[in-house]
C-alpha cells in the first residue's frame, strides 16, 4: 500500500485510503464560500504571516493581501457578480500542484480555494525552501485545533497517487512548466472535473521614450526603482517578470532614453542584488546563445547585475530566457507596431507613459493573440484574482441555479 506524507496535520505516513476516507467525511458537511469563520482563519493566517516573514518580502506582501478588509471585499465582489437565483457552492475537493520556484503563489491558490469552502489538498514541491517552511508552520500556528479542511502533503514522483488524488479532486490546479503541466494533464481527471493550468508564459514592458525623457531625476529613479521591483524580486524567474523591454518613440528619442536609463537600473541593483558567480557566468553563456540564435544585433549594455541585448527585430526572439538580471531590447515607433509580435504564451504588458485610450487600443489590436495582464511598471508581480485569464473566485465555486417556480404551479400546489 502507498503511502503520502502528511506534513500538515503533522501525522507522517498516511495511506491514499485514508485521506480518501477523510475527504469523504469532510464532503457531509461543506460550508459557504466566504464564511465568517473562513475570513477570520485566513485573516489570522496572514497576520501571522505579515509579522515574521522578512521586511519587504513576497510572503509579507501576501500577509498584506490576507488582511480582513481585503477579504471581505473580495467576497462581497463575489456576491455582486452572482446572477440572480443563483447559489454559490464550494466545488468540493482542490488538488493543488505548486510551483517549485514562487512560493508565495502556493499561498494564493490556496487561499481562494480554501475561502470558498473546498476541501484542499496541496502536493508540496520537493525541493527544501525556507518559505514554504514558514507557510506551512504559520498554517500550524493557525489552524491547530481547528477542523482541517486543507492537507499539505509530500511524495515523490508516483503516476498512481497523482492518478489517485485526480480522481478524488473536482479542481486540479497545476502550476510548472510547459512540460509539468503536460505530465499531470496527461493523467485523467473524474468526469466532470476541471483542470486550472498555469504553465511557461512569458512577460514584456513597454516604456515610452518621450515621457521618460520629461521626467525629472527624482521621477527617473521612482520607475527604475519600479522596474526593478518587477524585474529582480523573484531573480527574473516569475512568469510576470518582464524579459524585453521595448522603448516606444521615435530611435533617436529611445537612444537617448536607453543609454540614461540601463547605467541607473545597474547602479540600482548592485546596491540591492546579490548576483552569485553561477548567474554571471549562465548570463554569459546565454548572451552567446542568444547572439547565434536569437538575432541579436548587439550587446548593447553589460554589469555583473545586468545585460541588456538589442534587437533591431523581434521576429527571431524565441523566448527562451535565463534569468537574473538579463533584459532583450528593442526600438519601437509605436505601441501598435508591436501588435504582431504578441502570441498566447505572453502573460503580462507592464508600461510606464500611456493613456488608458491607448492601452485600451492595443489591448484590442491583440485580442486573441495574447495577454492577458496590462499593468503598470512596477506591479507586474502584485497578484490578483484575476490571473493568467482566469477569475479565481469564480473557478473554485459552483454555481446552482435555483428556478422558481411557476406561479400557477405553486397556486396548484397550495390549493
Amino acid at each position: 500500500m502507498k503511502e503520502i506524507t502528511l506534513v500538515s496535520p503533522p501525522e507522517g505516513g498516511i495511506s491514499i485510503e485514508a485521506l480518501r476516507d477523510r475527504v469523504h467525511q469532510l464532503r457531509a458537511d461543506m460550508p459557504e464560500p466566504f464564511s465568517d469563520t473562513a475570513i477570520q482563519l485566513c485573516s489570522d493566517f496572514g497576520n501571522a504571516l505579515f509579522r515574521i516573514a522578512p521586511r519587504g518580502s513576497p510572503l509579507q506582501t501576501l500577509g498584506f493581501f490576507l488582511r480582513r478588509a481585503h477579504l471581505a471585499e473580495l467576497g462581497a465582489e463575489l456576491a455582486r457578480a452572482c446572477p440572480r437565483n443563483v447559489l454559490y457552492a464550494p466545488r468540493g475537493v482542490v488538488f493543488l500542484i505548486p510551483p517549485g520556484n514562487v512560493p508565495a503563489l502556493m499561498a494564493y491558490s490556496w487561499l481562494f480555494a480554501a475561502i470558498s469552502g473546498n476541501i484542499t489538498i496541496i502536493r508540496l514541491p520537493g525541493a527544501a525552501s525556507a518559505d514554504v517552511d514558514l507557510i506551512v508552520s504559520c498554517f500550524e500556528q493557525i489552524f491547530s485545533g481547528q477542523p482541517r479542511r486543507t492537507f499539505f502533503i509530500r511524495y515523490q514522483h508516483d503516476d498512481d497517487l497523482t492518478a489517485a488524488l485526480s480522481q478524488l479532486c473536482d479542481v486540479r490546479v497545476i502550476w510548472g512548466g510547459d512540460e509539468t503541466v503536460r505530465r499531470f494533464q496527461s493523467i485523467p481527471l473524474a468526469p466532470g472535473a476541471r483542470d486550472l493550468a498555469f504553465p511557461d508564459r512569458y512577460s514584456l514592458a513597454v516604456i515610452s521614450s518621450n515621457r521618460y525623457l520629461e521626467l525629472s531625476a527624482a521621477g527617473r529613479d521612482a520607475l527604475i526603482a519600479a522596474v526593478y521591483r518587477d524585474l529582480y524580486t523573484f531573480d527574473q524567474a516569475a512568469c510576470s517578470s518582464p524579459r524585453l523591454l521595448i522603448w516606444v518613440g521615435s530611435s533617436e528619442q529611445s537612444q537617448q532614453a536607453s543609454s540614461e536609463f540601463y547605467p541607473r537600473l545597474s547602479a540600482l541593483a548592485a546596491s540591492r542584488y546579490r548576483c552569485e558567480l553561477a548567474n554571471v557566468i549562465s548570463k554569459k553563456v546565454f548572451t552567446c546563445e542568444a547572439i547565434l540564435n536569437q538575432g541579436v544585433d548587439s550587446q548593447s549594455f553589460s554589469s555583473n547585475q545586468l545585460t541588456v541585448l538589442r534587437m533591431d527585430r523581434l521576429t527571431d526572439l524565441t523566448r527562451r530566457h535565463c534569468g537574473g538580471g538579463l533584459l532583450f531590447e528593442h526600438f519601437a515607433e509605436s505601441l501598435n507596431s508591436i501588435g504582431n509580435f504578441i502570441s498566447r504564451k505572453d502573460q503580462t504588458l507592464s508600461y510606464f507613459g500611456f493613456t488608458s485610450g491607448e492601452l485600451a487600443e492595443f489591448a484590442r489590436n491583440v485580442a486573441g493573440k495574447g495577454l492577458d495582464r496590462i499593468v503598470p511598471i512596477g506591479e507586474a508581480l502584485t497578484f490578483s484574482h484575476l490571473w493568467d485569464g482566469y477569475d479565481l473566485l469564480q473557478e473554485f465555486v459552483r454555481r446552482v441555479h435555483i428556478v422558481p417556480s411557476p406561479s400557477a404551479l405553486s397556486e396548484t400546489a397550495a390549493a
